[in-house]
């Protein structure tokens, strides 16, 4: 799973070291770092099985599984990238180097991409049979140029390569085209 700044999320956890992150996280009322994995279905993760970038997250809720594992809900805040990375069976701990928006793209770039990708999401909601009243109170709740384009890569796109695409650029612009 790919969790994007300002979206929600929810998923099971059941390695060891992602038990211990939660349970250390939630003990000292810090956010997680979420690190998704190149190839999903690798059990042990080494360094270069983890991507660069990833995204701190505010815990919202958890609760354990009948089978050991524990279902969690997460908030997304911020991206992240994370440096020095230790990788244990118990726990996987890193430094990140926290990023602020670049703002390569001009403003008026910004908001002329932004006007482009509301009118391709109209026109997609034209061929929905029952569109999500609930997505399009939301995308039109959202002001920021980066939040839209996050949460429509959220709801909308599927292709896992290009979620990881889309988490590693910090460029809005770039996001939305």
């Amino acid at each position: 799973i790919i969790v994007f700044p300002g979206t929600t999320a929810s998923f099971e956890i059941g390695r060891k070291a992602s038990i211990n992150a939660l349970k250390n996280a939630e003990s000292n009322n810090e956010p997680l770092f979420l690190i998704p994995q190149h190839d999903p279905s690798v059990v042990m993760p080494t360094d270069g099985d983890l991507m660069k970038t990833g995204v701190i997250a505010n815990i919202v809720l958890s609760t354990r599984l009948k089978d050991g594992g524990i279902q969690v809900v997460v908030e997304g805040i911020r991206r992240a990238d994370r440096d020095e990375t230790i990788i244990t069976e118990d726990v996987i701990l890193c430094s990140l180097a926290e990023r602020q928006k670049r703002r390569i793209s001009s403003f008026t770039q910004e908001r002329i991409a932004t006007k482009e990708l509301y009118d391709v999401f109209s026109e997609y909601l034209n061929y929905v049979q029952k569109p999500s009243e609930e997505i399009i109170e939301e995308v039109k709740n959202i002001n920021e140029p980066s939040n839209i384009v996050d949460f429509l890569a959220s709801n909308f796109v599927v292709n896992f390569e290009e979620r990881k695409q889309l988490l590693e650029e910090y460029d809005t612009v770039k996001r939305i085209n």
